[in-house]
C-alpha cells in the first residue's frame, strides 16, 4: 500500500509542500526506517473530487540510516516533489 507500513516514529507530517492550485502536497516522514533507520521518506498526494489520495512513497536512490531525507520537502514549478536530504 502507499503508506509502506509507516509508524509514529517515523515523523510523518513534520514537513508539507503544498501546491499553488491546492490539489497536490508533498508530506516528509524524515524518521522513516524502511529503508534504513531514520533514512526517511516522502509522500505525494493528490486532491481528487475533494478526498486527498496517497499517490506515491518517496525513497533516496542511495538512502541510508541517519540520511532524514524528507526532513525539508518542496515542490517544483511543475507540481514536482523535491524531498531534499539534509546537507552534511
Amino acid at each position: 500500500d502507499a503508506w509502506g507500513g509507516i509508524n509514529f516514529d517515523a515523523n510523518l507530517g513534520g514537513t508539507l509542500a503544498l501546491s499553488p492550485d491546492g490539489t497536490a502536497a508533498v508530506v516528509g516522514a524524515s524518521g522513516d526506517g524502511e529503508a534504513g533507520e531514520q533514512a526517511g521518506s516522502a509522500f505525494v498526494f493528490r486532491e481528487v473530487g475533494g478526498i486527498w489520495r496517497p499517490m506515491a512513497k518517496l525513497l533516496a536512490d542511495d538512502a541510508a540510516s541517519n540520511d532524514f531525507f524528507g526532513k525539508i520537502v518542496v515542490l517544483g514549478p511543475e507540481r514536482s516533489p523535491s524531498p531534499t536530504p539534509i546537507p552534511e
